[in-house]
């Protein structure tokens, strides 16, 4: 996949996802230096509201896609609190 054509989202803010992972900046500064778009806020059950609405806002296009995969939500040892 070329970075530039890679959308990486959260479900959680950038703040709360920064305050939980610790090396989580570094890996969204690598996305973005290769082109990659990160966007947070992100709900898969509502999708045209917080996906759509939000790519709508960058380019004033709607962004198409060609595959959509949803990886398990991380778990960090010993459980979330």
């Amino acid at each position: 996949v070329n970075p530039s054509e890679l959308v990486a989202t959260t479900f959680e803010s950038s703040q709360e996802v920064l305050r939980r992972y610790a090396t989580t900046g570094e890996h969204i500064a690598a996305l973005q230096r290769s082109g990659a778009v990160v966007l947070h806020d992100v709900d898969a059950t509502k999708l045209k509201q917080t996906l759509l609405a939000t790519l709508r806002h960058q380019d004033g296009g709607i962004q198409c896609f060609e595959r959509i995969i949803f990886n398990f939500p991380y778990q960090p040892k010993g459980g979330i609190k």
